[in-house]
C-alpha cells in the first residue's frame, strides 16, 4: 500500500485549476488573519465563506461581499432555537432553557439556527 501525502500548497494549487465552482469554509475563524490567509486558494473560480467575530476579516473582502450578522433579541433567538429543534412548544419551561442556551451562543443566529 502506498501512502499519499498532500501539502496545503498542493491542494490550493489544485483548487486553482478547477473549472467548476468550489466552496471553502473557514468557520469560527477568530484567530489572526494571517493564519486563514495562507489557506485561501489563488484565483477567483470558487467561493469562500468566513465566519468570524474578528473585525480584521472585513479588510480581506470588498464591502459588497461582506455581511455582518448582528445579535438577535432574546425572544427572536428563543423562537429560532425552538423552531430549529422541532420544539413548537412555547411553554415557560422550554423557553427558559432555550433562553439560557441562546445566551451561551451570544444570541448569534448562525450559532442558534
Amino acid at each position: 500500500s502506498s501512502e499519499v501525502s498532500y501539502s496545503a500548497a498542493m491542494i490550493l494549487q489544485w483548487m486553482n485549476t478547477l473549472q467548476n465552482n468550489w466552496l471553502t469554509i473557514f468557520d469560527n475563524a477568530d484567530s489572526s488573519l494571517e493564519i486563514v490567509e495562507k489557506y485561501i486558494p489563488p484565483g477567483n473560480n470558487g467561493n469562500i465563506l468566513i465566519t468570524s467575530r474578528n473585525p480584521e476579516y472585513k479588510g480581506i473582502v470588498s464591502v459588497r461581499n461582506s455581511t455582518e450578522i448582528s445579535i438577535m433579541s432574546e425572544q427572536a433567538a428563543v423562537e429560532l432555537l425552538l423552531k430549529s429543534s422541532g420544539l413548537n412548544d412555547d411553554s415557560d419551561k422550554y423557553c427558559e432553557v432555550a433562553a439560557d442556551i441562546c445566551a451561551e451562543f451570544y444570541f448569534l443566529p448562525l450559532a442558534i439556527g
